[in-house]
């Protein structure tokens, strides 16, 4: 009788020991609830004594506790925090969890444009001008170089040649398109050019000098500089 008793002791005391494990042990699974995809890290807290893991790049999870599973509280960056009550996972050994992605609203923002930092330079130099006139320096000199060109704006090559040039009949297949003949010779060539380089020495009060030391002068050439 005693062996009896002793054996079904054990049966007892097994049977609760699986069943005590089995509430303590849970897997799981969390997604994003619009598109189901995996959500890695997220944060996992299990009892009031704070335990927690996170899950893995796959989303998944495992916990492992010496106390009977009580709730879960789930928190993600950029997700409605939940908690997932003991009855929602009682006797299951897996759960899917959903997260729903949270929605931020944004106050208004109003951008006016300022002042262009190119204008307050031009300001501060016309203010100036006066006191940087270099003509109230004691002595200065320098070498300039100019160069001035007159050329002919491609865009008003097909007036032009309509104004100048006979009708498609009555010249022949050679000139059929002069006017493409000279838009590409205008957007290579000017009519004229003129260039100079000159030197300016000047010593207070009013002694000036200003040479030419050297200048050029062509039509219907390629630009030299």
């Amino acid at each position: 009788m005693n062996k009896h008793l002793t054996i079904l002791f054990l049966l007892a005391l097994t049977s609760t020991s699986i069943t005590s494990f089995a509430q303590n042990k849970l897997t799981g699974r969390v997604i994003d609830a619009s598109n189901n995809e995996p959500l890695a890290f997220v944060n996992i807290i299990y009892n009031s004594s704070n335990q927690g893991t996170t899950t893995d790049l796959d989303g998944y999870f495992a916990i492992n506790s010496k106390d009977v599973l009580e709730f879960l509280n789930l928190s993600y960056l950029g997700y409605v925090p939940k908690e997932i009550k003991k009855s929602d996972f009682a006797g299951k050994q897996y759960i899917e969890i959903k997260l729903e992605q949270e929605a931020f609203e944004l106050a208004e923002v109003t951008i006016l444009p300022g002042e262009n930092p190119a204008h307050r330079i031009i300001n501060e130099v016309i203010d100036n001008a006066d006191r940087n006139n270099p003509e109230k320096m004691r002595s200065f000199s320098y070498v300039s170089y100019n160069k001035m060109y007159f050329t002919i704006d491609t865009k008003d090559i097909d007036k032009i040649m309509k104004d100048t040039v006979p009708q498609q009949d009555s010249i022949s297949n050679d000139t059929a398109a002069p006017e493409k003949t000279l838009r590409e010779f205008f957007e290579e060539q000017h009519l004229f050019i003129t260039e100079s380089v000159t030197e300016r020495k000047y010593r207070y009060p009013g002694n000036n000098h200003e040479e030419v030391l050297a200048h050029k002068m062509s039509g219907l050439q390629t630009p030299a500089f």
